[in-house]
């Protein structure tokens, strides 16, 4: 991959967690992928380092907290795997951009536990939102890019 000095490298995130908020509740995974080549992707799955989560939360996921407890790979080494990945796939040069859809939730898990782990984040301090992005391209309201409508 050629990038020109100071190019965006779009980063695009998921990630499932066992709540809504990182203070109580625990990052399960995370997957990324770059948007440029999107077969260079990451995938890990987490030991809770919190016990809460909600019920919804773990039927959207479909992951177990038990499960994870035996099996996920601890959070710091998960958040340095991902942090070397991203060092990885980002040119010299280029400013990754950590994109997703619902960014301010996603960013706000990955970016505590970056810095809960790693003293700091690779990815920066902003996100693309792809809802938002779509919204400016497009004309569109908030309400005309969801799957659910009134």
């Amino acid at each position: 991959m050629t990038q020109s000095r100071n190019k965006d490298a779009y980063i695009v995130v998921d990630i499932e967690a066992s709540g809504p908020s990182p203070e109580q509740y625990a990052l399960l995974s995370i997957g990324a992928c770059t948007l440029e080549e999107p077969r260079r992707t990451f995938y890990v799955e987490l030991q809770p380092d919190r016990e809460a989560f909600t019920l919804e939360a773990l039927t959207v996921s479909g992951l177990s907290m038990d499960k994870l407890r035996a099996g996920g790979v601890p959070p710091g080494e998960a958040m340095q795997s991902f942090a070397n990945w991203v060092a990885r796939v980002v040119p010299a040069g280029a400013r990754p951009v950590f994109t997703a859809l619902n960014a301010p939730f996603d960013w706000m898990f990955v970016s505590e536990y970056f810095y809960r782990y790693l003293g700091h984040n690779p990815l920066g301090h902003s996100a693309l939102d792809i809802k938002a992005y779509y919204m400016g391209m497009h004309g569109v309201s908030w309400g005309e890019t969801s799957y659910y409508r009134a």
